[in-house]
Protein backbone atom coordinates (compact mmCIF):
# COMPACT_ATOMS: atom_id res chain seq x y z
CA UNK A 1 0.00 0.00 0.00
CA UNK A 2 0.75 3.92 -0.89
CA UNK A 3 1.74 6.30 1.52
CA UNK A 4 -0.97 8.85 1.56
CA UNK A 5 1.27 11.31 -0.42
CA UNK A 6 2.93 9.39 -2.93
CA UNK A 7 0.74 10.92 -5.55
CA UNK A 8 1.98 14.47 -5.02
CA UNK A 9 5.11 16.50 -5.51
CA UNK A 10 8.35 15.97 -3.89
CA UNK A 11 11.76 16.98 -3.89
CA UNK A 12 14.91 15.47 -4.49
CA UNK A 13 17.69 17.60 -2.49
CA UNK A 14 21.19 18.44 -2.13
CA UNK A 15 23.42 19.43 0.50
CA UNK A 16 27.10 21.30 -0.72
CA UNK A 17 29.75 22.45 1.02
CA UNK A 18 31.20 26.02 1.11
CA UNK A 19 33.99 24.52 -1.28
CA UNK A 20 30.85 22.98 -3.92
CA UNK A 21 31.07 19.27 -2.38
CA UNK A 22 28.11 17.51 -2.82
CA UNK A 23 28.03 16.24 0.73
CA UNK A 24 24.50 14.65 0.36
CA UNK A 25 21.51 14.06 -2.00
CA UNK A 26 17.59 12.79 -0.42
CA UNK A 27 14.15 12.56 -1.69
CA UNK A 28 11.40 14.14 0.40
CA UNK A 29 7.66 15.53 0.65
CA UNK A 30 8.89 18.10 2.66
CA UNK A 31 12.45 18.99 1.91
CA UNK A 32 12.78 21.86 4.69
CA UNK A 33 11.72 19.48 7.39
CA UNK A 34 14.03 16.56 6.42
CA UNK A 35 17.09 19.13 6.17
CA UNK A 36 15.95 20.21 9.85
CA UNK A 37 15.96 16.49 10.61
CA UNK A 38 19.70 16.42 8.97
CA UNK A 39 20.66 19.08 10.98
CA UNK A 40 19.88 17.95 14.25
CA UNK A 41 21.03 13.72 13.56
CA UNK A 42 23.99 13.79 11.57
CA UNK A 43 27.43 15.15 12.70
CA UNK A 44 28.54 15.77 9.05
CA UNK A 45 25.74 18.76 8.91
CA UNK A 46 27.93 21.31 9.96
CA UNK A 47 29.51 21.11 6.86
CA UNK A 48 26.85 22.09 4.63
CA UNK A 49 26.73 25.45 3.13
CA UNK A 50 23.73 25.73 0.66
CA UNK A 51 21.16 23.44 -0.47
CA UNK A 52 19.16 22.74 -4.13
CA UNK A 53 15.77 21.55 -4.14
CA UNK A 54 14.09 19.62 -7.38
CA UNK A 55 11.06 19.26 -7.53
CA UNK A 56 9.48 15.84 -9.31
CA UNK A 57 5.76 15.26 -9.92
CA UNK A 58 5.33 12.25 -6.93
CA UNK A 59 7.61 10.08 -4.56
CA UNK A 60 8.21 7.99 -7.50
CA UNK A 61 9.86 10.16 -9.73
CA UNK A 62 11.41 11.80 -6.92
CA UNK A 63 13.30 8.33 -6.06
CA UNK A 64 14.32 7.80 -9.06
CA UNK A 65 16.17 10.74 -9.34
CA UNK A 66 17.54 10.59 -5.61
CA UNK A 67 19.27 7.28 -6.77
CA UNK A 68 20.35 8.43 -9.76
CA UNK A 69 22.04 11.33 -7.87
CA UNK A 70 23.54 9.14 -5.58
CA UNK A 71 24.92 6.63 -7.87
CA UNK A 72 26.60 9.05 -10.75
CA UNK A 73 27.17 12.37 -8.46
CA UNK A 74 28.35 9.94 -5.48
CA UNK A 75 27.62 12.23 -2.60
CA UNK A 76 29.95 12.05 0.16
CA UNK A 77 27.66 11.10 2.93
CA UNK A 78 24.87 9.07 1.46
CA UNK A 79 24.87 5.48 1.96
CA UNK A 80 21.60 4.76 0.29
CA UNK A 81 21.83 2.45 -2.84
CA UNK A 82 25.68 1.38 -1.83
CA UNK A 83 24.71 -1.79 -1.95
CA UNK A 84 22.35 -1.71 -4.61
CA UNK A 85 19.51 -1.04 -2.12
CA UNK A 86 18.04 1.84 0.29
CA UNK A 87 19.30 1.44 3.83
CA UNK A 88 17.99 3.20 6.93
CA UNK A 89 20.13 4.24 9.46
CA UNK A 90 17.36 6.41 11.15
CA UNK A 91 19.80 8.84 11.74
CA UNK A 92 21.62 6.71 15.02
CA UNK A 93 24.66 6.43 15.72
CA UNK A 94 26.40 3.33 16.48
CA UNK A 95 28.23 2.82 19.66
CA UNK A 96 31.02 1.59 17.63
CA UNK A 97 31.29 5.04 15.97
CA UNK A 98 34.27 6.90 16.90
CA UNK A 99 33.13 10.39 17.68
CA UNK A 100 36.87 11.91 16.76
CA UNK A 101 36.85 10.08 13.45
CA UNK A 102 34.75 11.33 10.70
CA UNK A 103 35.51 8.43 8.64
CA UNK A 104 33.94 6.10 10.75
CA UNK A 105 30.49 8.50 11.42
CA UNK A 106 28.38 7.02 8.67
CA UNK A 107 30.12 3.83 7.48
CA UNK A 108 30.24 1.71 10.51
CA UNK A 109 26.17 2.56 11.49
CA UNK A 110 25.99 0.51 8.36
CA UNK A 111 28.47 -2.70 8.61
CA UNK A 112 30.59 -1.40 5.68
CA UNK A 113 33.49 -0.31 6.96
Amino acid sequence: MGRPRDNEPHALYRLWSKSGELLYAGCSFTPFSRMKDHETQKLWYGDVASATIEWHPNRAAAMDAEKSAILGEKPTWNIHYQTGVRVHTWGKLHRAVNRSNPDTWVRKTCGAA
